[in-house]
C-alpha cells in the first residue's frame, strides 16, 4: 500500500518549528534570569558602601556585567541564528532527497538557466516545482543565508564585501539586530523569533508546492 509524504514533511516541519520556539523561549528565560539574578546580587552589595565606595564596586563588575548582559546573550542568539539557517538547509536538502529517490520523477527535470543560491532552489526548479519565491519571507532568505556566513567564517564580522553589505542592508529592515562600532552583528531574541516564523512559513509553502504525486511513497 502506498501512501503521500506531504502531510508528515507539513507535521515534521510544525513541530521542528514548535520545539525551536520552545527553545528560543527558554534561552530568553534562562538569560533574563540571570541577568536579574546578577543585579541582585550586585545591588545588597551597592547598598552598604558609601558613593565612592560604590564607583569601585561597579567599576571591578564592569567585566563580568558586560559578559551578563552583552557579551554571553549575543553569542548565543548568534548561535541560534546560525543553528535556524542550517535547520532550513538540511530540510531543503531532505526535499529534495524525497523527490530524487522515485526513479520516475527524473523523467519531469527541465533545465533551470536562471541563478539559484539558496539550498534546494535549483533542484526543486528543476523538477518544476513552483517555490514562494515572490513572498516577503523567501526574500529574506539571502540575508539570513549572508548572516549565517558573516557568523560561521567570519566571527559576525560585517567590516566589507558584498555578503557583509547584504547583511547590512538587511538588519536596516528587521527588528532586534543591529551592527556594533566595530562592525559585529548583535543579535536579539525577537529577531531570532521572526527569522524561525520565515523559516517555516518558506519550508511549508515550499512543501504545499510539491505535486502529491512527486511525494508517494
Amino acid at each position: 500500500m502506498s501512501f503521500n509524504l506531504k502531510p508528515f514533511l507539513l507535521e515534521h516541519v510544525r513541530l521542528d518549528c514548535d520545539s525551536m520556539e520552545s527553545l528560543l523561549e527558554n534561552l530568553k528565560q534562562s538569560i533574563a534570569l540571570g541577568q536579574t539574578s546578577f543585579e541582585g546580587q550586585i545591588g545588597q552589595q551597592l547598598e552598604k558602601l558609601n558613593e565612592a565606595d560604590r564607583a569601585a564596586l561597579l567599576d571591578d563588575y564592569a567585566d563580568e556585567a558586560f559578559g551578563v548582559f552583552e557579551r554571553f546573550p549575543n553569542l548565543m542568539w548568534r548561535s541560534m541564528a546560525f543553528s535556524l539557517y542550517s535547520y532550513f538547509e538540511m530540510t531543503m536538502s531532505d526535499l529534495c532527497r524525497h523527490i530524487r529517490e522515485d526513479g520516475k520523477n527524473s523523467e519531469r527535470k527541465v533545465k533551470v538557466s536562471e541563478q539559484c543560491d539558496l539550498p534546494g532552489e535549483k533542484c526543486l526548479l528543476e523538477f518544476g516545482i513552483k517555490l514562494p519565491r515572490d513572498s516577503k519571507q523567501w526574500n529574506r532568505l539571502p540575508f539570513y543565508k549572508a548572516l549565517r556566513n558573516r557568523i560561521a567564517h567570519h566571527g559576525a564580522s560585517v567590516d566589507n564585501g558584498a555578503e557583509s553589505a547584504v547583511v547590512r542592508t538587511g538588519a536596516e529592515n528587521m527588528s532586534d539586530i543591529t551592527i556594533s562600532g566595530t562592525n559585529s552583528v548583535i543579535v536579539g531574541p525577537s529577531f531570532c523569533f521572526q527569522f524561525m516564523r520565515d523559516i517555516q512559513d518558506v519550508l511549508t509553502a515550499t512543501i504545499d508546492a510539491i505535486p502529491d504525486e512527486f511525494l508517494d511513497a
